[in-house]
């Protein structure tokens, strides 16, 4: 039973179906031979049958989906000491966050030109590659970043790196003066330890730098570089084992021809 008259002249069962039909419609004129059937045609106005089933919306839970560039930023959150769902959690939170992001969602009308620099990536804001930090989670990034009482300098080139909020360089200056043990020995001379440069290779694959990365989407990544020529080679894994590393070292430069000593 239809309403589209065409299709009583179209897919008329006692006959072939016209040439136009058949040269367009090759695959569902073939479905349609093996039926016996018969197409009725009614006015609109007399259908009264609709079907209830094919127009009835599906429940469904709505899912999150992320893309490659989301997962890579959200990826950088494992460091810290605090997981994705509190950063998210407390941005909602956070007054000064949640102006941020109706700005960049259109919501409010923007007042600093640098906002085409933030992203919102899984209900998380981000500056670049930079997770923004509400200011609940702050005092405990900090403290996490200052274990090691680096300096002013070494902290805050460390922290831009990973976290981003408005006035983080005066956090950070305040937290290291206010640090009994890094304010003892900040003019120290017996921990100002001498460094040695590496010596530059004479040949390519005289030395190599070699580690891994991951986990990224359930994946590790063996890298090495060569000092030389700063020729980079990544090997995927499923699972980083301590046991069969130098088994990848050895087989990936024996395959670029590389000699052992």
């Amino acid at each position: 039973m239809t309403d589209h008259n065409p299709l009583t002249r179209i897919l008329r069962p006692e006959k072939d179906l016209p040439a136009t039909s058949a040269i367009r419609l090759p695959h569902y004129a073939r479905f349609m031979a093996g039926f016996k059937y018969e197409v009725i045609y009614r006015n609109t106005k007399e259908h009264a049958n609709a079907d209830y089933l094919s127009r009835f919306a599906l429940y469904h839970t709505k899912t999150e989906t992320l893309d490659e560039e989301a997962t890579y930023y959200l990826s950088q959150i494992q460091i810290l000491p605090v997981t994705r769902n509190e950063i998210k959690t407390e941005t909602r939170k956070d007054t000064e966050l949640t102006k941020i992001i109706n700005e960049i969602q259109g919501e409010l009308p923007a007042t600093d030109q640098t906002l085409t620099q933030f992203t919102l990536q899984g209900g998380c804001l981000f500056n670049g590659i930079r997770v923004a930090i509400p200011g609940t989670l702050r005092e405990r990034i900090l403290g996490e970043l200052h274990t090691a009482h680096t300096g002013i300098v070494r902290m805050k080139n460390l922290t831009r790196s990973y976290v981003w909020w408005r006035g983080i360089d005066n956090n950070i200056e305040k937290l290291v003066k206010q640090c009994r043990h890094c304010q003892i020995n900040r003019n120290d001379p017996r921990i100002a330890t001498p460094t040695h440069p590496w010596e530059y290779p004479k040949t390519p694959w005289n030395r190599i730098h070699v580690d891994y990365a991951g986990p990224f989407h359930d994946r590790y990544f063996l890298i090495m570089v060569d000092a030389y020529t700063k020729y980079l080679e990544v090997i995927q894994q499923i699972q980083c084992p301590a046991r069969s590393r130098f088994q990848n070292y050895e087989k990936h430069l024996l395959d670029l021809d590389c000699q052992f000593h």
